[in-house]
């Protein structure tokens, strides 16, 4: 065993004196791999998609307590992986956009990339202009989305659950980027409070709250535009979510 992983860091330093960039399933960080992941059980990738998509959501809420976003990938299943069939792969996206989509949406609010395993990332030019706009999306907020990351409620697949992302080193822009999902197979509506002392709003202060998902997202939530919110005396600001079944709300947080 102690050859083994001595070989194995000897590898991942020659791949990188190569110029590599290296995703790895093990933490060897100090041989060379630039991210581990963020953890799973690969039998969760032969359930259905919208179990699947649950189930990883936890697996990114859970894996960002011991981990940055940018630490760590995750795992699309494009084409069947295990067990599980067509029920539990992604391709063609085009027969699953909406499922395709909300992976997207999900690691991307994350601030996770992850491997997605199959024979490209688009198959048809709808689903290509879908990808497009996430990317696009996370290349927008990239600084908010790999800044700190809060967890508000843990995904369990009867409740909305999601998390924010907070920096209140930022001298302008956003101070927080939440993102939220609900998992049912109706429309959800509930008032969280969303945590923004890390964000550096302080008790009593006022924050502008936008909309945050990208233009043309499909499974978007029809909330509001922008709102002026203050902060309780644990700097937490009350949020009125309205989610569609299977959908999600992102809101962009700005000092007021």
């Amino acid at each position: 065993m102690y050859m083994q992983v001595r070989g194995q860091g000897n590898f991942y330093r020659e791949l990188r004196n190569k110029g590599f960039f290296i995703n790895a399933p093990d933490d060897y960080f100090f041989q060379g791999s630039n991210k581990e992941g963020v953890g799973y059980n690969e039998n969760q990738f032969s359930l259905p998609r919208l179990e699947q998509l649950v189930i990883t959501r936890s697996t990114l809420f859970e894996g960002t307590f011991i981990m940055p976003p940018t630490a760590v990938w995750s795992f699309v299943p494009l084409v069947p992986y295990h067990a599980g069939g067509g029920a539990a792969s992604f391709w063609p996206p085009s027969h699953h956009i909406e499922e395709y989509e909300l992976a997207l949406a999900m690691h991307m609010s994350f601030g996770i990339a992850a491997c997605y395993r199959g024979p490209g990332l688009y198959d048809t030019l709808a689903v290509r202009d879908m990808v497009h706009t996430w990317v696009s999306w996370f290349k927008a907020n990239r600084r908010i989305l790999t800044a700190d990351l809060i967890h508000v409620k843990r995904p369990d697949g009867q409740s909305i659950d999601g998390i924010v992302h907070v920096d209140a080193s930022a001298t302008s822009g956003d101070i927080a980027l939440a993102a939220f999902f609900n998992p049912t197979s109706t429309t959800l509506n509930a008032t969280i409070m969303l945590p923004l002392y890390y964000a550096g709003v302080a008790p009593g202060g006022s924050v502008n709250v936008t909309s945050a998902e990208p233009a043309g997202a499909l499974l978007a939530s029809a909330a509001p535009g922008s709102k002026v919110l203050t902060a309780n005396m644990r700097s937490r600001v009350a949020l009125d979510l309205d989610i569609p079944a299977g959908g999600y709300a992102m809101f962009a947080v700005r000092q007021a």
